[in-house]
């Protein structure tokens, strides 16, 4: 695997934790109980001022009750694995790093949901927000993410990504 690419796929459970929110606060305020429920990601796509790929969707799930969310994903790396015995300090960490936890609530304003760090694996992003992009249909849900382009940051990447409701 390209470092390119293992970089990009170890963002997915960044990028799972920020875009899973998104429904939440739509939700909070608009039709009760639509998105309560565990959803998982299925499909992660990334479109940049240069390329087009997809990623596999990080494992785990995000719970949507009221205006509240929880959320655990890990996206596995090749070679790291949760093991039976003791292991390394160096072990520990690697499994950890693929890990992105977070819990908040959410607020939506127009067609964007802001989203409220209340808890996070990251100590930075407490108390941070976040604006997402969101659309749903039944159980079917797709979220959207923006951030700056490594190569240029007057450029953008967005980050496409499609959840189902666990059932």
């Amino acid at each position: 695997m390209s470092p390119s690419i293992r970089s990009a796929a170890l963002m997915v459970p960044v990028l799972l934790a920020l875009a899973a929110a998104v429904p939440l606060a739509g939700h909070a305020q608009t039709t009760r109980g639509t998105l309560d429920g565990a959803w998982q990601a299925v499909f992660v796509r990334v479109v940049s001022p240069d390329s087009t790929y997809t990623l596999p969707p990080g494992r785990g799930m995000v719970v949507f009750h009221a205006k509240f969310y929880s959320q655990l994903w890990e996206t596995p790396v090749p070679g790291v694995q949760q093991q039976a015995v003791l292991s390394t300090a160096e072990e520990k960490a690697a499994r950890y790093d693929q890990l992105a936890a977070n819990v908040g609530t959410f607020e939506v304003k127009n067609d964007s949901l802001i989203q409220h760090y209340t808890m996070a694996k990251v100590p930075r992003n407490i108390g941070r927000t976040a604006r997402f992009g969101f659309r749903l249909a039944g159980d079917t849900l797709w979220t959207s993410t923006d951030a700056p382009w490594a190569k240029d940051t007057t450029k953008v990447v967005r980050t496409n990504f499609t959840f189902v409701r666990l059932r």
